[in-house]
């Protein structure tokens, strides 16, 4: 995170972890408490969602926002914003709020903002029985939740056909937090 965005300076603590000063800008406090509101309100409504929902939610997205590269340095402040405050307090909240409720909430934020972005999920299968699905937010190929996806195979919020080689895991970075709660 570049200085200057409002963003907290991190520390690295004895176990390797990374931490946050008390003393954030009122910018970040900002950010948090629209990060809180965000992540109840996805909480409340992935209780009523179905798979295809996601597509359409994807779909309104794109209609309504702007593509990755239209907004430019604004678009990806904001992202990175998101990006880093939404998973931090998802970590903090009484309610359980994973990969997918972090990233239906970071969609609603970025479209609040005019930012067009795309809920993928994808499925690993680490072991013979063992099944694992994930979620993540995409700003064009930019990873905006979710944290390192490449392990992941996109089965739901794939790159629309007229966008060859978006959403395409291997191609994406690594930026961002792993969404799961415990982590």
């Amino acid at each position: 995170m570049k200085a200057g965005m409002g963003i907290p300076a991190t520390w690295t603590d004895a176990d390797g972890n990374a931490r946050w000063r008390a003393a954030a800008s009122p910018r970040f406090w900002l950010a948090a408490g629209r990060a809180l509101l965000e992540l109840l309100r996805a909480r409340i409504a992935l209780s009523r969602l179905d798979v295809a929902d996601i597509e359409r939610l994807n779909d309104a997205s794109a209609r309504k926002g702007r593509q990755a590269g239209q907004g430019g340095r604004a678009d990806a402040q904001v992202a990175n914003l998101v990006g880093f405050v939404v998973p931090r307090i998802a970590r903090r909240v009484p309610w359980r709020s994973d990969c997918l409720v972090q990233a239906m909430a970071a969609r609603r934020w970025m479209l609040s903002r005019g930012i067009a972005t795309r809920i993928a999920i994808g499925v690993d299968k680490p072991a013979p029985g063992d099944f694992e699905s994930h979620a993540w937010l995409l700003h064009g190929d930019a990873i905006v939740t979710g944290g390192d996806i490449r392990r992941y195979h996109p089965m739901v919020g794939h790159a629309p056909a007229d966008d060859p080689g978006a959403g395409d895991p291997g191609a994406a970075g690594q930026r961002g937090t792993r969404c799961d709660p415990a982590d």
